[in-house]
């Protein structure tokens, strides 16, 4: 949802030159920060008992490709309908399996997933061989370090597999590690781990926020705040350990709702928004702060719906249907 309010805040600068809620979602970017940081720790918690265990090797790669791509591939060929851009067949070739990152992405939001791709890959030689994808993702992670510290200016070929965002991969698993590993404790333990590491995560969040937007940021890729928001984010993961927050959050249909429809959200937000503000600018003028601020909520909830719709109608029949396939 923090990327929802970020991408429609620019696209209100960009169409209305207007600023809803004073750009106070500009911060919103760090839903990607979060979002590497979840995708480790559930990798992490959902395959670590197949780490050195070979047999599960085809197995495991089935199971990220059918949760990853076929909704993708549909959101593709949307997107490619709406662009005003002339897409190559070659162009359609590198945005299909995201192996890398293309110079251009034809559904602009999903330069995340060539991340997620190649975290898949590399979590994939643990199951392998414990030792020999610890031995690789040792060399990875003194390769992403080495090049910023030594200033290394790396081809663009390498920019995915170099980029700081990979720490946040193994900022999730880690979190995953130490939860599973506490999870022995005994619950009046746990419960206190969890809230103080929840509330240690939530005051970290919340000076980087503050920093954000005391300082307008506009660079996210910087080391300062990949290691805010990821420490930050890592910390939140810790509640998974108090029962009584997850019986709460467990509660909330509107919660778990959200996040159940959350990639279809995700894929189909930045489309929605672009082209249904791109329409409105011709028609509305902003001349008034409520009504900024009444059609920012709108179309907020408009394409959160709209990404829901399509994860209860394609997304969820699409998933139950490849895994009956494929698994």
């Amino acid at each position: 949802m923090l990327v929802v309010f970020f991408h429609s805040t620019q696209f209100f600068n960009a169409y209305f030159q207007a600023t809803p809620f004073r750009n106070f979602f500009s911060f919103g970017f760090c839903g990607v920060h979060i979002f590497f940081v979840l995708s480790g720790f559930i990798i992490f918690t959902i395959h670590f008992l197949d780490i050195n265990k070979p047999q599960k090797f085809f197995i495991y790669l089935k199971k990220r490709a059918v949760r990853l791509y076929p909704i993708y591939w549909i959101t593709l060929i949307l997107a490619i309908l709406l662009t005003d851009k002339t897409v190559t067949l070659y162009d359609f070739y590198k945005n299909f399996l995201l192996l890398n990152m293309p110079i251009e992405f034809i559904n602009p939001v999903c330069w995340t997933l060539s991340f997620e791709v190649l975290f898949y890959i590399l979590f994939s030689f643990l199951i392998l061989n414990r030792t020999l994808g610890t031995l690789l993702i040792s060399v990875w992670m003194f390769g992403v370090f080495g090049s910023i510290f030594f200033d290394i200016k790396t081809p663009f070929i390498f920019r995915q597999i170099l980029h700081n965002y990979t720490v946040l991969f193994m900022m999730g698993c880690l979190s995953a590690y130490l939860v599973i590993k506490l999870k022995k404790l005994k619950s009046t333990a746990k419960e206190k781990i969890a809230y103080t590491m929840c509330f240690l995560g939530c005051v970290l969040f919340s000076l980087m926020v503050f920093y954000v937007l005391d300082n307008k940021i506009t660079n996210w890729d910087t080391w300062k705040i990949t290691l805010g928001f990821g420490l930050s984010s890592a910390m939140l993961m810790f509640s998974v350990l108090s029962k009584k927050m997850n019986e709460f959050f467990g509660r909330q249909r509107i919660v778990i709702a959200l996040g159940n429809a959350s990639y279809s959200i995700y894929l189909i937000h930045y489309l929605f928004l672009k082209n249904v503000l791109f329409y409105a600018k011709m028609h509305i003028t902003l001349n008034e702060n409520i009504i900024n601020i009444l059609l920012f909520a709108t179309v907020c909830i408009l394409a959160t719906f709209v990404g829901y719709f399509i994860y209860w109608s394609i997304e969820r029949p699409l998933l139950k249907y490849m895994r009956t396939l494929l698994l």
